[in-house]
């Protein structure tokens, strides 16, 4: 593995830097087709490709900058449909292959989506979601929602190309470490459950006396714990962030102790075995829907003869096992570029390697601080890991911002090196160029 990574933070002149690198290699004689780019936008890629046009231009090198148009520079997705459609025959492809764009894949992935999601299916997963308090009154926006849960879930199984073997084993290692997080499980019924607590509720509610203690926080505790006392004797099973509710609350110093015994006991909750079963059931649900909705998804594309993008990788990835299509591009590539490498997925990943291993020579430009696209499966565990295979030179460090005045710059850095303890401080703080006047 023969990879340079450059670690540049926001404004700190990153496509100065690159386009310094891609001319230093073409002046040293590698020729503008022998590059291959990714960036994550178009318009990225357009703007890298004038610069490094311009300058060539600027030092007279004019034969130079006319190739630069045949060097490949785009997003992981435009250069890998170029080199599906090129290789389509030894992928069993149309040379016209066409893959879905976000919309159409967005689109009919909700359609697999809602076949899975039948009544008596969504039925399930709201009973137990509504107990873990993931079910959001109707009509306001929830942070904790078991649809966005879903979604997350559904985006990072698609976007590494999981199939159900794979989500089988990803739920199995969750299933795991839900077990290793209580260190104690406590056998209840629900109903013995629900009666113990409404007793000690009740006492609670019996023993303050708001004469004597007329605190607001102790009226509003009382007040919470009458409607919760109601619910019980009503039928209703509280939620489990009901009980944690209860922990929380804060009456006045007079009646803390009258609250101890109630508020230790449900703090407690996640000891007891229906609060556990409760969260591994819902786990359980949603890596099934997960795995129901990829096959049908799945099962539409093959039956109408589309690919998507993560079919495109997965394709790219099995074909440059080919000895055939290696030898082809081992002639072609002499370097690789990666663009905002932090938010690289774990199937790019495979295929930067897997072409850096035919180039032999690769740049990756980026900044873990700025990894955005982790609903895509863009893994930092995965980068923290090869940070820590491929040391970054000192030289490598892009130390200035152009952009931010001093003062912004020395906030940030602030909160950065002390949120980012993982890294070292020269790969996180940045100092400022722009001065005050």
């Amino acid at each position: 593995m023969n990879v340079k990574l450059i670690s540049a933070g926001a404004g700190s002149g990153k496509t100065y830097r690159l386009t310094e690198e891609i001319v230093h290699k073409l002046k040293a004689g590698i020729p503008a087709a022998g590059i291959l780019a990714t960036t994550f936008t178009k318009k990225a890629a357009a703007e890298l490709r004038e610069r490094v046009r311009q300058r060539l231009i600027k030092e007279g090198l004019f034969d130079e900058a006319e190739e630069v148009s045949n060097a490949l520079i785009g997003t992981v997705n435009g250069l890998g449909t170029k080199l599906l459609q090129r290789f389509s025959f030894e992928a069993g492809l149309s040379p016209n292959v066409q893959v879905m764009d976000d919309s159409e894949i967005d689109i009919y992935f909700r359609l697999a989506l809602a076949r899975i999601l039948n009544p008596e299916c969504v039925a399930q997963i709201q009973d137990v979601a509504s107990r873990l308090g993931l079910m959001p009154e109707e009509g306001m926006f929830a942070r904790n929602d078991w649809r966005k849960d879903l979604s997350m879930l559904c985006n990072f199984a698609r976007s590494n190309n999981f199939k159900a073997d794979e989500i089988e084993q990803s739920l199995s290692q969750s299933l795991e470490t839900i077990n290793e997080l209580f260190d104690e499980t406590i056998t209840s019924d629900q109903s013995t459950q629900g009666t113990r607590l409404n007793g000690m509720i009740n006492f609670v509610i019996e023993e303050v006396d708001l004469d004597a203690d007329s605190t607001k926080g102790t009226a509003s505790a009382i007040g919470k714990l009458k409607k919760f006392s109601q619910q019980i004797e009503n039928g209703k099973q509280l939620k489990w962030s009901d009980w944690l509710g209860i922990s929380k609350l804060k009456p006045g110093k007079k009646s803390k102790d009258t609250f101890f015994d109630l508020q230790e006991f449900t703090r407690a909750h996640y000891k007891l075995d229906s609060f556990q079963s409760d969260l591994k059931s819902y786990v359980k649900q949603l890596f099934e829907i997960t795995r129901q909705a990829i096959e049908e998804f799945d099962q539409y594309k093959k039956n109408r003869g589309l690919i998507d993008y993560i079919d495109m990788e997965a394709m790219l990835d099995r074909l440059l096992l080919r000895t055939d299509i290696q030898e082809i591009l081992r002639d072609e590539l002499q370097l690789i570029i990666v663009d905002e490498f932090q938010d690289t997925s774990p199937l790019q990943l495979k295929l930067f390697l897997k072409l850096d291993e035919l180039a032999g020579d690769s740049i990756w430009v980026g900044d873990p601080k700025q990894s955005i696209y982790g609903f895509r499966g863009a893994d930092p565990i995965l980068m923290a890991s090869l940070l820590e295979e491929i040391k970054i030179s000192p030289d490598d460090i892009q130390k200035y911002s152009y952009r931010s005045r001093e003062d912004l710059v020395n906030f940030s850095n602030c909160i950065f090196t002390r949120a980012f303890t993982d890294l070292p401080e020269e790969q996180v703080a940045l100092i400022a160029k722009r001065r005050p006047n």
